[in-house]
Parts: structure tokens; C-alpha cells; sequence
């Protein structure tokens, strides 16, 4: 199923000048998160001199990204349980984190467990896909995730999400938010 995520802010007050929708496949092996980004306004807001180490990018949010928080609970109300924050931009640079407390403790993993696939397959569609081996989902866990996009240039940044939540503070890092994996399937 295809499912969109809204427009929660706009920096300049103006319309959603992208579409991001986003679909999750359960493999054998892996879940897999598939995105596509169709942009008005052409073209898309990078910075190449990210590097291909994903540990490395600290403010890749600051160009176009889509991302995912990832959050393994123990029950249902552990909202204070660690999560993952997983980045990708249009061309090709990604982004890990592991987040023990928003804002306050989180580190760069040594490796990270996820891959990506990025194309381009017009100027104004982007197309990127997370696939997350299920081995990264501990036993006895309920997973959950956040799932948002932040494009365009600074003054006209515009932020997207799952949820319809409506802000002129945008704060992705709220997991009480965040989806249960069972509610994607």
C-alpha cells in the first residue's frame, strides 16, 4: 500500500512543493521502507562533499533528506528506549545515528545495519529505499518508526512526516509519535 507523508511545516507558509510517499515491504530476510519524492521545484538541495561513510554526515538534515527513526520497545509505553535515526539525500550521502535521549545522549554506531538504494529517475523523482535486516529487531521487542522527509533551501525548508500533526516547530525526535511496525503491514 501506498501511503503519503504530510506537509507538518513550511519555513515561507507556502504549499507542499514536494509529494513523499512511501511503502513497507516484510521480506524474509529484511523490512524494507521504499520512498519517492517527487519535487516541484526543481532541483534537489545536496551538498557533495558528504562523505560515503554514513557515520560521518553529522547535519546531512540540513539538505534534502528522508528519514527513519527506529525504535525497538520492550512494551508498548517505553518511549524512552533507544532509537536509530537513518538518513538518506538524492545523492547517494547517508546518515546514522543511535539516540539513547533526544538531544542530550546519542552517538555515531561503529556500523550500521542498514542499506540503501538511491536513484534518480527523473530530475524531479527521487527514489531511495532503507532495507533493515531483521536481525536488527531483538527478540521480544515491538518495533516502532518515524518516518519524515526535510527538503528544500534554508527559508523554505519544509518538513514532513507520518502523522498530521501540524507545527511551527518541527521535532521529529518524539517518539510517542512514532508507528507501531504491525500498523505498516
Amino acid at each position: 500500500m501506498i501511503r503519503p507523508l504530510y506537509l507538518i511545516h513550511a519555513q515561507d507558509n507556502s504549499a507542499a512543493q514536494y509529494s513523499v510517499h512511501y511503502q513497507f515491504y516484510d521480506h524474509f530476510d529484511q523490512i524494507e521502507i521504499l520512498f519517492t519524492i517527487k519535487s516541484f521545484i526543481s532541483p534537489w538541495h545536496t551538498n557533495a562533499s558528504f562523505s560515503d561513510d554514513a557515520r560521518k554526515n553529522w547535519g546531512l538534515w540540513n539538505y534534502d533528506v528522508v528519514e527513519v527513526f527506529w525504535q525497538n520497545r520492550t512494551s508498548i509505553p517505553d518511549l524512552f528506549a533507544p532509537y536509530y535515526e537513518w538518513q538518506s539525500s538524492p545523492n547517494d550521502k547517508h546518515f546514522c545515528l543511535q539516540i539513547s535521549r533526544p538531544r542530550v545522549s546519542y552517538h555515531t554506531p561503529l556500523f550500521c545495519p542498514i542499506t540503501f538504494d538511491n536513484k534518480l529517475s527523473h530530475q524531479d523523482c527521487w527514489i531511495t529505499s532503507f532495507k533493515i535486516p531483521k536481525d536488527v529487531l531483538p527478540p521480544k521487542t515491538l518495533p516502532y518508526i518515524g518516518l519524515f522527509a526535510i527538503l528544500g533551501r534554508e527559508g523554505k525548508r519544509q518538513f514532513f512526516s507520518h502523522h498530521k500533526q501540524i507545527t511551527s516547530q518541527p521535532d521529529f525526535h518524539r517518539p510517542e509519535f512514532f508507528l507501531p511496525i504491525s500498523s505498516l503491514s
